[in-house]
């Protein structure tokens, strides 16, 4: 096989390679899901809903009594009460009283009014989730521009010599 041949070979394999990265990331990606309570105040959605309306929708599981939470329910809203967040890792820990995949503002998020003490609470819940593990990083951008970098060389390169060699 002819050098020129073999670099512009090499270089559309590169390429290809340099093509198939971002697929690779996908199929290698590890997702980390996390719950997140957190009491709403000023001027978010949640706290203007709470305040502001008596209802959403005529949705009646909006607004839920402190006490007619279960102890999950009560703890989760204690730790987001004294913190303004709590943050639930694992999907099995999260509290009955609250949904977080079709919730009342929209997927992954919910608004409850929460009475406790004479006071209502805005209780926002979301669901966050992001990538995580060695393709979540910057690193699939570098190993795919290297890769077409070199390969898009490699393969001009050999397509030059071709095309000296035919000249001659």
């Amino acid at each position: 096989m002819k050098r020129s041949t073999a670099l512009a070979l090499v270089g559309a394999i590169l390429l290809l390679s340099a093509a198939a990265v971002p697929f690779v990331g996908l199929l290698m990606a590890e997702w980390d899901t996390d719950y997140v309570y957190s009491i709403e105040s000023g001027d978010s959605y949640c706290a203007n809903v709470v305040h502001e309306s008596g209802d959403v929708d005529g949705v009646e599981e909006f607004r839920v009594d402190y006490h007619n939470l279960s102890e999950t329910g009560q703890r989760h809203f204690q730790r987001a009460l004294a913190d303004g967040k709590y943050v639930v890792e694992n999907e099995v820990a999260t509290a009955p009283d609250f949904h977080f995949i079709d919730d009342h503002i929209t997927r992954g998020y919910g608004c409850y009014a929460i009475h406790y003490e004479g006071e209502t609470y805005a209780l926002q819940t979301s669901q966050q989730t992001e990538q995580v593990g060695p393709m979540s990083s910057s690193l699939p951008l570098y190993i795919g521009g290297g890769l077409l970098v070199l390969g898009g060389g490699l393969f001009l390169v050999g397509v030059g010599l071709a095309g000296k060699h035919r000249l001659k």
